[in-house]
């Protein structure tokens, strides 16, 4: 709510309604105090929501900005495992997710596979249920809870890749027109980000690099990687 309108809510607010009834009588402001005060106590109500809400509810009018970063590093740590990664085991599921939500390919390739060479940590704890986040995707039940799916549905690498696929469109659709994969990437890693993370500087060398394309999947058959630049559209 902009000052004008906290001004005019303010005044209307302390007038008492003796001098309300002489404004009205003299058929000036009135209208602009009254309306002023509807709209102000109206907005009193409506605060902004949070990016987690943004998310979490499918709003569309939410507006992300990430700054770029002159010093996230993008490049391979030492812990980063390309053997683990699984993106070709999942290939035909990512194809499937990415033609229903007609987000980019590569961009849910390349999540996976950082996610996945890197999030191996705890993989211990996934035998007992108590790991927050749930491969391929990591998708953090611990903190998003049941809104794309249960603990049980996000087992399911389908399930999971679709419920990635989901908060990926869903950030895509709040950032501006041509936000780069760093830029996304580190939202989904950390949807209260305000800057690019190393974390988005390295998806976004691996969708430049697509390692995954020196791993064969199950039946020895290279995958295409093909996705180009990511499509960032309204959805």
């Amino acid at each position: 709510m902009g000052r004008r309108s906290d001004f005019a809510f303010i005044v209307c607010e302390t007038l008492n309604w003796v001098a309300v009834k002489a404004v009205v009588k003299q058929g000036r402001l009135l209208p602009t105090c009254f309306t002023n005060l509807i709209i102000g106590t109206v907005n009193l109500g409506m605060a902004n929501p949070s990016f987690k809400d943004c998310i979490a509810k499918n709003i569309k009018s939410c507006t992300f900005k990430v700054s770029p970063s002159q010093t996230a590093d993008g490049s391979e740590p030492f812990f980063e495992l390309s053997a683990f990664s699984e993106v070709a085991r999942h290939a035909a599921n990512i194809d499937k997710v990415s033609r229903e939500l007609n987000v980019d390919a590569d961009l849910i390739r390349s999540i996976m596979y950082m996610e996945t060479t890197h999030g191996y940590y705890d993989a211990p704890l996934s035998l007992f249920g108590a790991n927050k986040s749930i491969l391929p995707m990591n998708v953090n039940v611990a903190y998003w809870g049941d809104t794309f799916g249960t603990r049980k549905d996000l087992q399911k690498p389908y399930e999971n890749i679709r419920a990635g696929g989901m908060i990926l469109q869903r950030i895509v659709s709040n950032l501006p027109v041509g936000a780069s994969v760093s830029q996304i990437a580190t939202l989904y890693n950390n949807i209260n980000a305000s800057t690019v993370s190393d974390y988005g500087a390295r998806v976004q060398r691996i969708y430049e690099t697509k390692p995954w394309l020196k791993m064969e999947n199950v039946d020895n058959n290279p995958l295409t990687g093909q996705g180009g630049t990511v499509r960032n559209r309204r959805y």
